[in-house]
């Protein structure tokens, strides 16, 4: 049983189990919101999130662990008038997958009354979103492959080898020569000098390599694809055309068999890449002739956050002084 924050508002199933692309080693994740308490409310200490997670970088979550992040009311309406696919995507998450607790279920109920004046032209945070999946495991990948190549020719220096005695075999992203003359080369964003010694190098790369998590692991060993990614980027611009459309988007998400294929690497990746250049192109015309309001009302949303914050706190500061 994970921990919940301190007055929980609601909580709802999120990530594959919420889209429909499950799997049998899917983990599940949750989001929620909660209130702030009296006391750090009225200190300035309003926390933005709270996590109660098992989640680890360096391995993937096993099916039955659980991945839980919880956001202050505060926080989450400020990422929701900002059009962020999280909180955008909690808010339609159907009632069957939502719970909410007695005390603070109103709250909750007051947002999704008025959730359509969350939506606006300017969701701009989909469409980054999208291409930033699709391109920022691939990327990882590829710089992966070029560490491990260049720790490859590494394995056969001499420690006290200097990389010179290796030059022209050493991978590289980019060459300079500095004023001293001595000829640099640089690998993973470091810099190193010719004169420096293969173990030393070595040393670094590795560190690099260590750093990187399990989905750039799985992105160079499909050869730069992240299949995972490139679902999430499909999905996220399937989401926005139902936005544009109709105000709405239904979850599990009737393209969930298109984005487990996706997932699962069973379409070419020419065709993937065709289906969100195209999703994103239809985005970009639908945007101009939505009748969707330009941006968010933001001054509309601070008055409902004054308004339920001023009702709460007359409870919280009311148990306050009675205990």
């Amino acid at each position: 049983m994970h921990q919940k924050p301190k007055n929980l508002i609601v909580e709802m199933v999120f990530g594959s189990h919420l889209y429909g692309t499950a799997t049998e080693s899917s983990d599940r994740d949750f989001k929620g919101i909660f209130l702030p308490t009296a006391e750090e409310i009225l200190l300035g200490r309003i926390p933005k999130t709270a996590n109660s997670s098992t989640k680890d970088d360096s391995r993937k979550n096993a099916a039955e662990e659980l991945d839980c992040e919880y956001y202050s009311l505060q926080h989450f309406l400020r990422l929701a008038t900002q059009g962020q696919t999280v909180a955008i995507d909690m808010l339609f998450a159907p009632p069957s997958m939502v719970q909410k607790t007695p005390e603070l279920g109103w709250v909750w109920d007051r947002i999704i009354e008025h959730r359509s004046r969350l939506l606006s032209k300017q969701m701009q945070a989909f469409v980054g979103y999208a291409r930033t999946q699709a391109t920022k495991y691939s990327l990882k990948g590829e710089r992966l492959n070029k560490l491990n190549s260049f720790l490859a020719v590494l394995d056969d220096c001499v420690d006290k080898d200097p990389i010179r005695d290796y030059w022209e075999l050493l991978p590289r992203d980019d060459e300079r020569t500095n004023p001293q003359g001595i000829r640099e080369l640089q690998i993973g964003g470091k810099w190193f000098g010719e004169t420096t010694m293969c173990s030393h190098v070595a040393e670094t790369i590795q560190a690099s390599i260590n750093r990187y998590g399990v989905r750039a692991n799985s992105a160079a060993n499909a050869e730069g694809v992240d299949w995972k990614a490139l679902s999430h980027a499909v999905r996220v611009s399937k989401e926005l055309i139902e936005l544009l459309s109709f105000r709405e988007v239904q979850f599990p998400l009737k393209d969930a068999p298109l984005l487990l294929d996706i997932k699962l690497g069973k379409l070419p990746l020419e065709e993937v890449q065709n289906i969100l250049d195209r999703d994103l192109a239809f985005v970009e015309f639908q945007a101009k002739q939505c009748l969707l309001p330009d941006k968010v009302d933001t001054k509309f949303w601070d008055r409902e956050l004054v308004s339920i914050m001023m009702e709460y706190l007359a409870t919280e500061v009311n148990n306050y002084y009675c205990q």
